[in-house]
C-alpha cells in the first residue's frame, strides 16, 4: 500500500453517517489512484457499521487506530484535520511514526492549513502539510515524499527545511468552476449506497462549488479557500444527479457549497433541468438570506429543494456590521417566512458570545429567535452556538491574549468528545492550535453561559409540542425561561462534562433526551392549563403530549389516536373547532410523523382488529365557553 488517507476521528457512532462522508478525501483518492495504490479509512464509519471497535479509553483507541494503519504497511499516511478532532489526529500520527519511522506523515484539511507553522514547529513527526485544496498538489507531494521529486518544487505545501525553518511554497492555481467536474466522485467506497437509497431522510453529498466571496470576521472558510468563489457547471451537477439516480436509484442529495444560490440565473437553469427531468429528485443546500430571493422560492420547491441552511448569526444590526455579515434582518425574517409558506425546511443558525457583543445585542438576537418560534407554521431547526475561536480569524486576533482554558466552560465541539489528560496537555501546551478549546469572558458569556442549550431544548421540543412551545415562549420569553431552567441546564452541561465516556453513540448531544428539561416544560404547560388557558391549550397540549410519548417510546408500530377537535385548524388558526378526528402516528425513515387520516384511511383504521388499537386522547375539561387564542 502506497498511501492511506485517514478521515477525522471523533469516536462517534453516527446514526446518519452518510451526512459525514469525507468528500475531500474521496476526491484526493481519485487524483492519486492513477499513480499510487490508495486506501481511505474512516474509523467512525467502521465503528458505526461494526467493523471496528472503540474502547472507553482514549489512549487505547488512539493506539488501536495507529496499529490498524501501521499493519497495512503504507509508505505515506495523510490525515484530514478538523478542529474538533485535531488532538486525535496528532496523537494517532505520532503513534504511527513511532510504530514505523519510515512512514511519511502528511496533514491536510482546515485545521492544519490554518496552523501550519505551529504544527510543523511542535510536531517533528509531521513531514509536510498540504495547504487548502490539493488537487494540483497531491501527486507531486506524494512523489516528493517517496523520493521521486524535490519537495522544493511542490506548490501549495509547507514543510520543515534542513535547518528546521518552516518553508511555505507558493500556492498553485485554483480550480475553475468548469474544472470541478474532473474531480466529481463516482466511487464512494468504503461507504455503501443501499442504506442511503432506502432511507428518504438521508442524502448523498455532491460538491456544488467551492469558496465564499464574503469575509465574515469569525469564519475560517474564506481563509481556507482564499476567498476564491467558484460554482460547478450546471450541466455537470445535473448529470451527477442523473448518474446516481439511474445507477443506484438515489434521489436525495445535499449540495455542498456555502453559497449555492448566489447566481440566480444559474440557479433557475438548474431548477428547470430538474423539473424537466421528471425524476423524483429532492435536495438541500446552504445560502445567505440576502442572496435568496423570495420570488425564487416556489421554483426551488417545485424543483425538489427540501431544505436550506441559513446562517443568520446575530439579530443585532450593530453586530452584523462588526462581524461583517451585513444581513438585512427584516429581509432575513421575510425569507424564512416565505420558506415556511412554500414548505421548504429551514435550519436557522445563530451565534452568541462574540467579543464585542453587549447584553443589548444579545437580547436582539433572542427576540428574533422568539419571533421565529411564535411565527412558525411548520417545524424548522433553530440552532444556537456559543462563539468559538478559530485561528487566523479576525475575532481570534481580538482575544488571543486574554483567552484561557477552562474545562468547565469549554465547548470544544458540537460533538461530546471528552478529552483525556494527554489531550488536555496538548491543548494547554499549544493554545494557538487548540484555540477552539479556549474561552474568554464577556458580560453575555458570563451571564448566559449555556443559553445555547436552552435553544436546543426548545427547538427539539417543538417537533412534538408545536403550539405548546409557542405559548410558553410567547408568555415567558426565552430569557425568563433561561432563569427558570438555569439550574437544570447547568446540571445537564456539568454532568456531560464530567462524564467518563470517551465514545458516544449519536451524532449530536441530544439534550432533548434528558428528561429533566422536557419534564420541566411539560409541568409548566400543565400549570398553564390550570390557570389562564384551559380551552385550546388544554386540548392541543394533550394531543401533543400523546405524540411526544409515542415518539419517546421508539415504537415501530403505528398508532391511531382519536381527538374531539380539528387539530389542523388548531394549528392553522389557533381556534378550537369541535369535531371527531383520527390521526395516525407512525415512524418513517427513523423520523416520527403524524397525519390526519383520509376517509379511506379511517375506514381501514375502524375495521376489524385495528379498531382496538385506536387510542382516545383524554383531555382536561375546559372551563371556558370560547377558546382563548394561544
Amino acid at each position: 500500500m502506497d498511501i492511506i488517507l485517514v478521515g477525522s476521528v471523533e469516536f462517534t457512532k453516527r446514526t446518519h453517517w452518510q451526512n459525514h462522508i469525507h468528500l475531500g478525501l474521496l476526491t484526493l483518492r481519485e487524483v492519486l489512484k492513477p499513480h499510487f495504490s490508495v486506501d481511505i479509512i474512516d474509523f467512525d464509519y467502521l465503528y458505526s457499521t461494526d467493523k471496528f471497535s472503540y474502547e472507553n479509553d482514549y489512549e487505547v483507541n488512539v493506539k488501536n487506530i495507529a496499529q490498524y494503519i501501521t499493519l497495512k504497511k503504507p509508505k505515506i499516511v495523510g490525515f484530514y484535520t478538523m478542529s474538533c478532532s485535531f488532538d486525535v489526529s496528532v496523537r494517532v500520527a505520532q503513534h504511527v511514526k513511532n510504530n514505523d519511522s519510515s512512514i511519511k506523515i502528511v496533514f491536510g484539511g482546515p485545521q492544519a492549513t490554518h496552523t501550519y507553522k505551529s504544527c510543523l514547529t511542535a510536531f517533528d513527526f509531521v513531514d509536510a502539510i498540504a495547504l487548502g485544496e490539493s488537487e494540483f498538489t497531491a501527486v507531486d507531494l506524494m512523489q516528493s515524499l517517496i523520493g521521486y521529486k524535490d519537495i522544493k518544487d511542490v506548490p501549495g505545501i509547507a514543510y520543515r527545511a534542513g535547518d528546521a525553518s518552516i518553508i511555505r511554497n507558493e500556492s498553485p492555481k485554483r480550480l475553475a468552476g468548469t474544472e470541478l467536474v474532473k474531480y466529481s466522485i463516482q466511487d464512494y467506497s468504503p461507504y455503501t449506497f443501499p442504506t442511503i437509497a432506502a432511507d428518504e431522510a438521508l442524502s448523498i453529498p455532491l460538491e456544488g462549488g467551492r469558496g465564499c466571496p464574503f469575509n465574515c470576521t469569525f469564519c475560517a472558510t474564506s481563509i481556507f479557500w482564499e476567498r476564491n468563489f467558484r460554482l460547478k457547471n450546471i450541466d455537470d451537477l445535473f448529470n451527477e444527479f442523473i448518474y446516481y439516480y439511474d445507477k443506484f436509484k438515489i434521489s436525495h442529495f445535499s449540495i455542498m457549497h456555502d453559497l449555492f444560490t448566489a447566481d440566480h440565473e444559474r440557479l433557475m437553469e438548474f431548477c428547470n433541468k430538474l423539473i424537466e427531468s421528471n425524476r423524483p429528485f429532492t435536495w438541500g443546500c446552504s445560502s445567505r438570506t440576502d442572496v435568496l430571493k423570495i420570488e425564487m422560492l416556489k421554483h426551488l420547491k417545485k424543483a425538489g429543494c427540501r431544505n436550506i441552511y441559513l446562517g443568520i448569526e446575530t439579530a443585532s444590526p450593530r453586530m452584523q456590521k462588526i462581524i461583517k455579515k451585513n444581513l438585512n434582518l427584516e429581509t432575513a425574517l421575510n425569507v424564512i417566512r416565505e420558506c415556511m409558506l412554500v414548505k421548504i425546511n429551514i435550519t436557522a443558525s445563530f451565534i452568541y458570545g462574540f467579543p464585542d457583543e453587549t447584553i443589548d445585542d444579545f437580547k436582539e438576537t433572542v427576540m428574533f429567535i422568539e419571533s421565529l418560534f411564535k411565527e412558525l407554521t411548520r417545524p424548522i431547526v433553530i440552532q444556537m452556538h456559543c462563539f468559538q475561536l478559530y485561528p487566523m480569524t479576525f475575532e481570534y486576533e481580538k482575544v488571543k491574549d486574554i483567552m484561557y482554558y477552562s474545562p468547565e466552560k469549554s465547548k470544544p465541539t458540537l460533538y461530546h468528545n471528552k478529552m483525556d489528560e494527554i489531550s488536555v496537555s496538548l491543548v494547554k501546551a499549544y493554545p494557538d492550535m487548540f484555540s477552539h478549546c479556549y474561552v474568554f469572558d464577556t458580560e453575555v458569556r458570563l451571564q448566559y453561559p449555556f443559553f445555547d442549550t436552552l435553544v436546543i431544548c426548545f427547538s427539539a421540543l417543538f417537533s412534538c409540542f408545536k403550539l405548546s412551545v409557542k405559548h410558553v415562549i410567547g408568555k415567558y420569553g426565552l430569557l425568563t425561561l433561561y432563569t427558570m431552567m438555569e439550574d437544570i441546564i447547568t446540571d445537564i452541561h456539568n454532568e456531560r462534562n464530567a462524564s467518563e465516556n470517551f465514545v458516544i453513540d449519536s451524532t449530536f448531544i441530544n439534550y432533548e433526551d434528558d428528561d429533566r428539561a422536557a419534564q420541566f416544560f411539560i409541568d409548566l404547560c400543565r400549570r398553564e392549563i390550570g390557570t389562564d388557558y384551559n380551552g385550546l391549550l388544554a386540548m392541543v397540549f394533550s394531543y401533543e403530549k400523546a405524540f411526544y410519548d409515542y415518539a419517546r417510546s421508539n415504537s415501530t408500530e403505528s398508532l391511531v389516536v382519536k381527538t374531539d377537535f380539528d387539530i389542523t385548524e388548531a394549528y392553522r388558526s389557533k381556534t378550537l373547532v369541535k369535531t371527531e378526528q383520527y390521526i395516525r402516528f407512525y415512524k418513517k425513515n427513523k423520523i416520527f410523523k403524524q397525519g390526519v387520516l383520509s376517509p379511506a384511511g379511517l375506514l381501514k383504521a375502524l375495521s376489524g382488529e385495528a379498531r382496538n388499537q385506536i387510542k382516545p386522547i383524554a383531555f382536561q375539561p375546559s372551563t371556558k365557553q370560547a377558546a382563548t387564542p394561544v
